[in-house]
């Protein structure tokens, strides 16, 4: 599908994306996965797991008309929000090889936000997965040229430095969870600190929210890590507005979350 942005001709990454990871196998001789590989990739896992992993779970093992499965899932989420117009950061939080982000862009084109206006930031424990990132990234680019930097690290202090860098004033931040709170539970005191940071950086004018999408079938551990995750945030004086997922065939209340969040004044 081509998108019209200002008068142009623009294509959707939904679009896109399957064919620059065929290529990226095909250029690193890594073969189809013969079956499920594990849901959760280690930090040292290889590029070729990371890779097969990816090509599972994001388009391989769905099937109509589900396809692309997580796609839709976060793409409905994001429709909860509406856009303010103003500049815009995404942060994705359990990055893996940037399916949130390409979701963020295709909802920014569909809103009329230009690309030139969205900065993109990803943090993933797995060094092999933020290699794969960079390298859809530069796959994307031929279709898509005005595909925004990738500001992606395995480090939380790197990706901190890299928050204060680069932020601007006004900016409207998008934090994701994209199945990775089940999935990594020990790591919510890091994924707080990153969210602390951010609060830290806005003045009074723009929003901060907050989305998580999980598991179906994992959805007890989800509310218990998603709670955690709130309960650690007020902790610290920020606190938090939900708003219920809508109910449809994909999604419910008990896989995704959505959540504004304020500071406490001092």
């Amino acid at each position: 599908m081509v998108h019209t942005f200002q008068g142009q001709p623009v294509p959707l990454i939904r679009d896109r994306y399957r064919g620059v990871l065929d290529q990226i196998m095909a250029r690193h001789r890594i073969p189809v996965p013969a079956r499920l590989p594990s849901p959760v990739v280690s930090a040292n896992a290889s590029f070729a797991e990371v890779v097969q992993n990816t090509d599972w779970f994001c388009w391989r093992y769905d099937r109509p008309p589900q396809q692309p499965y997580r796609y839709r899932r976060y793409h409905e989420v994001l429709g909860h929000m509406t856009p303010s117009g103003q500049r815009g950061a995404h942060v994705d939080i359990g990055c893996g090889a940037g399916l949130f982000s390409w979701v963020f862009l295709d909802w920014d084109l569909e809103n009329n936000l230009p690309y030139d206006r969205i900065d993109l930031y990803g943090l993933d424990h797995s060094r092999a997965m933020i290699r794969l990132a960079q390298q859809m990234r530069l796959g994307l680019i031929p279709s898509i040229p005005n595909y925004p930097a990738l500001r992606c690290t395995h480090s939380v202090n790197a990706l901190l430095q890299a928050l204060s860098q680069h932020h601007s004033a006004g900016t409207d931040y998008t934090i994701t969870f994209g199945h990775v709170l089940v999935q990594a539970p020990n790591a919510i005191p890091d994924f707080a600190r990153v969210v602390a940071h951010i609060m830290g950086l806005l003045d009074a004018q723009p929003n901060c929210v907050v989305l998580a999408v999980d598991a179906r079938g994992a959805s007890g551990q989800f509310a218990q890590q998603w709670t955690a995750l709130l309960e650690g945030l007020s902790k610290i004086g920020i606190q938090h507005r939900q708003k219920a997922v809508q109910q449809t065939w994909i999604n419910d209340d008990s896989s995704a979350k959505i959540a504004w969040l304020t500071r406490v004044a001092r």
